[in-house]
């Protein structure tokens, strides 16, 4: 079990948001081993499928306060991953990416100071340092949200863990690449130039985990990442020639783990970044 520092009780009960995603459904499968877990998502069919001992099936949604509400009354902790991550469609809909995204997040915080829960962690991207996307300027709000909420509420502690691409996340460049070698199509790279930071998708759950026990009100954390280059990475997955398709609307070459502005007060702590 997971200790309650601030309270010095035990964390029994866990909501997790966005549970049938690619990181929910790890941290749902995870946690629900020794503790009761909330999943709670729109998604019936993946919802569906996280059926457990310990696993409650909470079929809402973020931006519906009241089903937020009843879901998390009792709740211990909370964990927000859920979110529109897709960056073309985030573009396109930008209306329902910004009600979600951000419009969700503070149902989210809000229904956290309602509920009593002790900590409540958001899921960040690298794309919220310096955003140039609908989807990076919705995942800074929703720092931001976190933010206030660390500085007028006093019984939850609110925390970011920040990370890059997850390996293993459904949507990243490797499954689109792996789609494209089985329709016999030529694997795609937008810019031979272009790096992402990567980190397996079991290390963010232990990450989220370990901040959950150590991590303080207010506080943004970010694991150390590998950078990669795109190009590289492609290159390992076929012997033929990579077609380049030049960056999309709201696409970075490089993106980065903090701003220069975060950099002045930013904190080193091992394989991690505190700020």
């Amino acid at each position: 079990m997971v200790e309650d520092i601030r309270g010095g009780g035990r964390i029994s009960t866990i909501l997790i948001t966005g549970a049938a995603g690619s990181l929910g459904r790890e941290l749902v499968r995870v946690l629900s081993d020794k503790h009761t877990v909330r999943a709670l998502d729109n998604h019936e069919s993946g919802l569906a499928a996280l059926k457990g001992d310990n696993v409650r099936l909470m079929l809402g949604d973020i931006n519906d306060r009241e089903r937020l509400d009843f879901a998390m009354k009792g709740c211990d902790v909370c964990i927000h991953t859920a979110a529109y991550k897709n960056l073309d469609l985030s573009e396109y809909n930008i209306e329902s990416t910004f009600e979600t995204n951000i419009a969700g997040t503070m149902n989210v915080a809000k229904a956290c100071m309602a509920a009593g829960v002790k900590k409540a962690i958001l899921i960040s991207s690298d794309k919220a340092v310096e955003p140039v996307s609908a989807y990076g300027i919705s995942k800074l709000a929703q720092e931001r949200i976190w933010l206030w909420a660390a500085r007028v509420y006093r019984g939850c502690d609110f925390m970011t863990c920040r990370f890059g691409n997850f390996i293993g996340s459904s949507g990243s460049c490797f499954e689109v690449w792996d789609r494209q070698r089985d329709t016999g199509e030529k694997i795609t790279v937008t810019h031979p130039d272009a790096t992402r930071y990567f980190i397996e998708i079991d290390d963010v759950v232990s990450f989220i985990i370990k901040i959950m026990e150590i991590g303080d009100n207010g506080r943004i954390y970010i694991p150390k990442m590998q950078e990669k280059n795109i190009y590289d990475l492609a290159k390992e997955c076929t012997l033929d020639e990579i077609l380049i398709t030049g960056l999309r609307e709201g696409e970075k070459l490089h993106e980065k783990l903090y701003s220069e502005h975060e950099q002045k007060r930013l904190i080193g702590r091992g394989n991690y970044y505190e700020l």
